[in-house]
């Protein structure tokens, strides 16, 4: 084993609980609050350049329930073929978005990376909704202005959830500023 330095982010072992709890509360209290403005390429890419692959989808996808059960309930999404097709199919976008997220990124090297990645997962989910629209017929506004808007939604969502993420590295016990590595 070699002592390295580490980039000054916790690794997914260090925290595997907070973390995944941290982004499923945002999404609850996100979408409690705002109807249609959960991050999900945010989650996938700060998912995948955080979590193992099973925690990433894990979670992924129990936020995208969470988001989905809120809409149909609280805001009161009509409980239609239409809305709930688009839903599978924004929960189908946000897999994509974390594979290709997984593609990119390693969990705890993601420093660098990590926002390219959120701008190619981005493409990812908007090509899914676009191919879901296509495919069934069914319209969705791709404008620019529209796709700006959710472009814009997800990179505050992920800058505020990856300052959380430091944050969280920052204040746990576990978390150190030399970490074991195996050597190579």
């Amino acid at each position: 084993m070699t002592n390295k330095i580490s980039s000054g982010l916790p690794t997914a072992r260090q925290f595997t609980l907070p973390w995944p709890a941290v982004l499923l509360t945002s999404v609850l209290l996100g979408s409690t609050l705002i109807a249609c403005a959960m991050p999900l390429v945010a989650i996938a890419t700060l998912a995948a350049g955080t979590m193992t692959r099973r925690s990433a989808i894990l979670t992924l996808l129990l936020c995208w329930a969470i988001n989905q059960v809120l809409g149909f309930t609280l805001h009161g999404y009509p409980q239609t073929l239409f809305t709930v097709g688009w839903g599978v199919a924004i929960g189908l976008g946000g897999v994509l978005a974390l594979i290709v997220s997984q593609m990119i990124l390693r969990p705890g090297q993601a420093r660098l990376w990590i926002v390219p990645t959120l701008g190619l997962a981005f493409i990812a989910y908007e090509l899914t909704l676009f191919g879901f629209s296509k495919v069934t017929g069914w319209a969705c506004p791709f404008t620019v202005d529209v796709v700006a808007a959710v472009a814009t939604n997800e990179a505050l969502w992920f800058a505020g959830l990856w300052l959380v993420y430091v944050g969280l590295g920052r204040v746990l016990p576990s978390h150190g500023a030399v970490t074991r590595q195996p050597s190579q």
